[in-house]
C-alpha cells in the first residue's frame, strides 16, 4: 500500500472514531517512513488526537510542524473534505482551530490566526456554538461583517442566548445601540440568567441615561452573581459620577476585595463628585485628591494591563479642567503614577528650524469613540484642507466611529483598530506615523492610556484637551497667540507651539439652523433671554453667585440652560440655581436636536460665558451665528477661546476685564435692546472672517514640520 492510502485508511480511521488506530497507523508511518515527517497531513492528524486527549500544548506542538511543512499553504480540510466528515468529527475540527485562533489572535501569530478564521469562514455552517464562538474571534480579528454573517449563521443553525449575546456585542461595537439591545432583550428572552447579557443591557440603559432602569438590571444580575467584581466597580464609577460617594466607595470595596486590582485600588483612592454641591464641597474634594496623589506609590506598570485597559473605565481626572483653574500640578502627579515607554530624545530640545523632508510627514490622529462629531468640527475639517503631498493624514477610529467619520470627513483615510488594546497598539506602532495627534488627552481611557505606549515619534494634542494634559508622553501641544495668556509656556507640560490664526475649519455650512421660532422652541416672545445653555459640568459653583447676581440686578431676565443626558445632574444644577435665583427667572430646556440647538443660539439676545472653563465649539456657533457672547478672559487656554475670536473679528467690547466688569456689561445687554442689536449686526458684517481661514492651512502645515523635526 502506498503511502498517501496508509495516510489516507489512517484519516478514515480517525473520521470514523477509532483513534486506536488512527495513531498506531499514525506512528507506524513515521517510523517507517522517511518521507512521511514531511507530510502535513499526518502531523495535522496527531494534532487531533493530542487535541481530543487533552493535551493542547502537544496539539498545538503538532499543528506547528504541520504548518511548517505546509506552509504557505494551511493544513486543514477544504471545504469540501471538511463538508464530506461525520459530525462528529467536524465539531473536533471546529473546536481545536478555534482554540488556535483564540490563543493566537492576540500574539505574534494573529497573522496565521486570521488566515485559520478565514478557512473556517468557507466551511458550511453545521454546528451553532462553533459558528458563534468564530463569529467572537473574526470581531476579535477586526473583521466585522464576516462577524456578523457568523453570527446570523449560528441564530439560524440553533438560536440560542449566547449567539444573541455575540450579536449584540457586535451591534454595540459597531455603533447600533438600538439593535445591541434588542438582541440583548432576546438572550435574555431564551436565558434569563444569562448575566453578560443583562449586564450589557444595562450598560446601554445607562448610557441613554435611563438610570432607574439600568440600576434595575444591575440589581437582578448582583441578585444572581453578587461577587461580580467588574459590575460593583462599574457601580463604583456610576455612582461616582452621580455624586454618591459613599455607594461608590461601597461598591469600589467590593470589587477590590473580590478581585484585587492596582488600576481599580487607584480609583478607590480617587474618588471625588464631578459636579460639587458646593464651593465648600468643591475645596473639600480638590484638598482629596491633592493628599491622595502625592501619596508615595509605586508606578503602575501599564503593559502587563492592556487587557484591563481595554475595559475599564477608570477616571482620568479630566473634570480636573472644569473644576479648577490650573490643574496642571495634579495632572502631572496622576501621569506620574503610571510606567511608560521612552518619549523621543529631542522632547527637551526640539529643532526650532524645520528642515524640508524627503517625502510627506505621516500624521495618524486619534479620536476615541462618541468624540467624532465636536473633532470634526473643531479639527477635522482643518485637517481635510492639509495637502497630502506635505502632511498625510490618517484617522484612527474604532469600528462604531467608522460610519460617522466616512460622512463628516470622507476625504481622509482611515485606519479601523481593534478591540484589542495590544492590537491596536501594535497595528499603529506599525504605520510608523511621523505625528501622532490625540485630539484629546484624558476625556476617557483610550486616549488617556495610549499614549505611554508611543503610538509616533512625536506625539502632540491641542485645544479638544482643555489646556495642558500633563501626561509625560505627549511631547507638543498645539496652540495660538490669542488663545494664551502671559508667559503661557509654565502652564504646559508639552512644549507649545503657537500660531497666529486659529487652528479651525468651518463655514456657514456647518451652522444649519432649524430657524424655529421662540415659541416652537418653548420660549416666550417677548422676555429677554440670557442663553447659558452649556456643559452643565462648566456651571462652577462660583459662577453660580455671578449669574444669581445678573439675575437680581435684570429681574425681567430669563436665563435658559439646556439640560444634559444626565437626569441627576439636572437636578443638582437646578437645586444649586434656585438658591439664590428666582425659580421665573430659570427656563430649563430638555436637549434638543442639533438644528434645534442652533436655532436656540438664533432667537437668544446674549450669551454668558462661565469660568474657568468656558465655550469651546460652542462660542463658534454662537458667534457665528450672530449671538453676542459676554466672556471674562482668563490665563488659560479654556477660559480663553471667545477671546480669540473676538480678537479675530476685532471687537473686544464684551471682553470683562473683572467680576464687575462682567456684572456690568451684562446688565447693560440685558437692559440696551439697541446695544444688543448693534453688536449682533457687527458680528454678521465680521463673521466672514472666521469661515474658510486659508492662513490656518498654510500655518498647520508649517508647524507640524517643525514639529517633527
Amino acid at each position: 500500500m502506498s503511502l498517501s492510502s496508509q495516510l489516507a485508511l489512517a484519516q478514515t480511521h480517525h473520521a470514523q472514531g477509532d483513534l486506536a488506530q488512527a495513531l498506531a497507523l499514525y506512528q507506524f508511518l513515521l517510523q517507517t517512513e522517511p518521507e512521511a515527517r514531511q507530510l502535513p497531513q499526518l502531523w495535522w492528524g496527531l494534532a487531533l488526537l493530542a487535541w481530543q486527549a487533552g493535551e493542547g500544548r502537544r496539539a498545538e506542538g503538532f499543528f506547528q510542524q504541520a504548518w511548517q511543512y505546509a506552509a504557505p499553504s494551511l493544513p486543514l480540510p477544504t471545504a469540501s473534505e471538511f463538508g464530506a466528515f461525520p459530525r462528529d468529527y467536524q465539531q473536533l475540527v471546529l473546536s481545536f482551530v478555534l482554540a488556535l485562533i483564540a490563543a493566537w489572535q492576540a500574539s505574534a501569530a494573529r497573522a496565521l490566526a486570521h488566515q485559520l478564521a478565514q478557512r473556517l469562514c468557507s466551511y458550511p455552517p453545521t454546528h451553532a456554538e462553533q459558528s458563534c464562538i468564530l463569529a467572537s474571534l473574526l470581531h476579535a480579528l477586526g473583521e466585522h461583517a464576516q462577524a456578523l454573517q457568523t453570527c446570523r449563521q449560528s441564530l439560524e443553525i440553533s438560536p440560542s442566548a449566547q449567539a444573541w449575546f455575540v450579536l449584540a456585542q457586535l451591534r454595540f461595537s459597531l455603533g447600533d445601540a438600538s439593535g445591541g439591545s434588542e438582541a440583548c432583550r432576546l438572550a435574555l428572552d431564551l436565558d434569563p440568567l444569562h448575566s453578560e447579557a443583562r449586564t450589557l443591557l444595562a450598560h446601554a440603559l445607562l448610557e441613554s441615561h435611563q438610570l432607574e432602569a439600568a440600576l434595575d438590571q444591575y440589581e437582578t444580575v448582583l441578585a444572581q452573581k453578587p461577587d461580580f467584581a467588574a459590575l460593583h466597580f462599574h457601580l463604583g464609577r456610576m455612582y461616582q459620577s452621580l455624586g454618591a460617594l459613599p455607594e461608590a466607595q461601597r461598591h469600589y470595596h467590593r470589587a477590590t476585595e473580590q478581585a484585587p486590582n492596582l488600576l481599580w485600588e487607584l480609583q478607590s483612592r480617587l474618588c471625588y463628585a464631578p459636579l460639587p454641591a458646593s464651593q465648600a464641597a468643591l475645596q473639600k474634594s480638590l484638598a482629596g485628591l491633592e493628599s491622595s496623589l502625592n501619596q508615595p506609590q509605586v508606578a503602575i506598570e501599564l503593559a502587563p494591563l492592556q487587557a484591563q485597559l481595554a475595559q475599564t473605565n477608570l477616571d482620568t481626572l479630566f473634570d480636573l479642567n472644569y473644576l479648577c483653574e490650573d490643574p496642571l500640578p495634579l495632572k502631572r502627579r496622576f501621569g506620574q503614577l503610571f510606567e511608560h515607554e521612552a518619549g523621543p530624545a529631542a522632547h527637551s530640545n526640539p529643532a526650532l528650524t524645520p528642515a524640508e523632508p524627503a517625502h510627506p510627514l505621516t500624521m495618524g490622529v486619534l479620536i476615541s469613540p462618541k468624540h467624532e462629531g465636536v473633532f470634526a468640527f473643531v479639527s477635522g475639517q482643518l485637517l481635510a484642507q492639509l495637502d497630502p503631498a506635505e502632511i498625510e493624514v490618517t484617522l484612527l477610529i474604532w469600528p462604531s466611529s467608522e460610519a460617522v467619520c466616512a460622512q463628516l470627513l470622507p476625504s481622509l483615510p482611515r485606519q479601523v483598530l481593534s478591540a484589542d488594546w495590544a492590537q491596536s497598539v501594535a497595528s499603529v506602532k506599525a504605520k510608523r506615523f511621523d505625528l501622532v495627534y490625540f485630539w484629546e488627552v484624558g476625556t476617557d481611557p483610550l486616549n488617556y492610556f495610549l499614549p505611554y505606549f508611543r503610538l509616533g515619534k512625536i506625539q502632540w494634542t491641542s485645544w479638544g484637551s482643555g489646556g495642558s494634559s500633563g501626561h509625560p508622553q505627549i511631547d507638543a501641544f498645539l496652540s495660538t497667540q490669542d488663545l494664551e495668556g502671559p508667559q503661557p509656556e509654565s502652564r504646559y507640560s508639552e512644549k507649545l507651539y503657537q500660531m497666529q490664526a486659529l487652528p479651525l475649519w468651518y463655514e456657514p455650512r456647518h451652522l444649519p439652523a432649524s430657524n424655529l421660532s421662540r415659541s416652537q422652541l418653548g420660549l416666550p416672545e417677548d422676555a429677554v433671554l440670557a442663553l447659558c445653555p452649556h456643559n452643565l459640568l462648566k456651571l462652577h459653583p462660583h459662577f453660580d453667585a455671578i449669574l444669581a447676581e445678573i439675575c437680581r440686578q435684570s429681574p425681567d431676565l430669563k436665563l435658559v440652560l439646556v439640560q444634559s443626558r444626565n437626569p441627576v445632574w439636572n437636578r443638582q444644577i437646578e437645586t444649586r440655581l434656585k438658591q439664590n435665583i428666582a425659580p421665573e427667572q430659570l427656563l430649563f430646556l430638555q436637549r434638543l436636536p442639533a438644528p434645534d440647538f442652533l436655532a436656540l443660539l438664533q432667537v437668544g439676545d446674549f450669551a454668558l460665558d462661565p469660568w474657568p472653563y468656558g465655550a469651546g465649539k460652542l462660542a463658534f456657533e454662537m458667534l457665528g451665528l450672530g449671538l453676542p457672547l459676554l466672556t471674562r478672559p482668563s490665563k488659560m487656554l479654556k477660559g480663553r477661546i471667545p477671546t480669540a475670536i473676538y480678537q479675530a473679528l476685532e471687537m473686544p467690547e464684551l471682553l470683562a476685564s473683572s467680576e464687575q466688569d462682567y456684572l456690568d456689561k451684562a446688565h447693560r445687554l440685558a437692559r440696551d435692546r439697541s446695544y444688543r442689536e448693534a453688536l449682533k449686526a457687527t458680528l454678521q458684517e465680521r463673521r466672514s472672517r472666521l469661515f474658510a481661514n486659508q492662513a490656518a492651512v498654510v500655518e498647520l502645515t508649517q508647524v507640524l514640520k517643525q514639529m517633527a523635526q
